[in-house]
């Protein structure tokens, strides 16, 4: 039954091979959705990474650092500080931000810092510098325009936020200008070592942060996945709807096989060396798309070597899933057929 299987492979060719174009464009897909998820977080993951702080303090009633509107007083960035068990205190003020020209805005997250202290980029000084995310696409010496001031580029990082909205590390007082007026106001107070409960002031974890951080792309993250799952299964019923057309046409010849000795069973295996052959072409399809699809897309696609292994084995099953209605109907027809019955 497999050399039968293989050989209707070669004489339906054309069919089985656009089959595997339209399941390889499904998964292909697939694996850009979930380089797009895990690049969401891996992004958070970069960018607390560079604060490497150990604690976040905010207010009392904000949701957390990049995703409520918290406000501190900047005294106690000092108060803290002093606190026995801290080693540094730094105050951080974020604030989204557009860049470029009016008729061409790009979104940015600004984040003051105090440079020298813990959440700082150990390459930022002055007043008139800045650090900025690679996806700036600007070099160190090139200057960035925010909000009528220029920077001077002094670094360039890694870190972004929101589905690859870049990072623009500046000065705290430049930011409290631009966010606050100037009011001696911070968003965050980043501890390097552990500070116990401080009345109005809630504690936070890095595991926190990144949580507050995901938590406005709760939605965005939900549907990536669903649109995930709806690609798999398109896919899935592409492979099923030819191989259950391929099954309807080989009626007799199925019905033949059983009159000269030949078991569902081995028939049934038939089908699911065919799908299995779909698979094995539809996931490096699938790898080569994903792969081509990364670095072109407008969003940061990060697809893990996880995912590429694993394709292989996802296609192998949604595959046999999909031929079960083929098999049914091979499974079903009885050997009488053969003769006309």
């Amino acid at each position: 039954m497999i050399r039968a299987a293989l050989r209707d492979l070669q004489f339906r060719r054309r069919r089985f091979a656009l089959a595997t174009l339209g399941a390889g464009l499904g998964f292909g897909l697939g694996i850009t959705m979930s380089g797009l998820s895990a690049g969401v977080d891996r992004e958070v993951e970069r960018t607390i990474a560079l604060a490497d702080a150990d604690q976040w303090i905010v207010a009392e009633t904000a949701a957390g650092p990049v995703a409520g509107n918290t406000r501190v007083p900047q005294d106690a960035v000092d108060q803290i500080a002093a606190a026995p068990g801290v080693t540094d205190a730094g105050g951080r003020v974020f604030t989204p931000m557009n860049v470029g020209d009016v008729d061409d805005p790009e979104l940015v997250n600004v984040i003051g810092v105090q440079p020298g202290h813990v959440g700082a980029p150990d390459l930022l000084g002055g007043p008139t510098e800045a650090v900025v995310d690679e996806n700036l696409d600007l070099d160190v010496g090139e200057t960035l325009q925010l909000s009528g001031q220029t920077f001077d580029i002094v670094g360039v990082v890694r870190a972004s936020l929101f589905a690859g909205v870049p990072n623009v590390y500046i000065d705290l007082t430049v930011a409290q200008e631009l966010a606050f007026a100037g009011g001696p106001i911070v968003s965050t107070i980043l501890v390097d070592g552990a500070v116990d409960s401080i009345p109005g002031l809630r504690t936070m974890t890095n595991a926190d942060v990144e949580e507050n951080a995901l938590l406005n792309l709760g939605d965005a993250a939900t549907t990536i996945a669903m649109v995930r799952t709806i690609l798999w299964l398109v896919a899935a019923l592409v492979i099923g709807s030819v191989l259950y057309l391929n099954a309807q046409e080989r009626t007799r010849d199925f019905a033949v096989f059983k009159a000269t000795g030949s078991t569902s069973a081995s028939i049934v295996t038939g089908l699911a060396v065919q799908a299995a052959a779909i698979a094995v072409f539809a996931s490096l399809l699938a790898i080569v798309i994903g792969w081509a699809l990364a670095p072109v897309m407008p969003l940061t696609i990060e697809t893990p070597l996880s995912t590429y292994l694993l394709t292989p084995v996802v296609v192998l099953i949604v595959s046999l899933l999909g031929s079960l209605a083929g098999a049914r109907r091979a499974a079903t027809v009885p050997p009488a057929v053969a003769f006309g019955g």
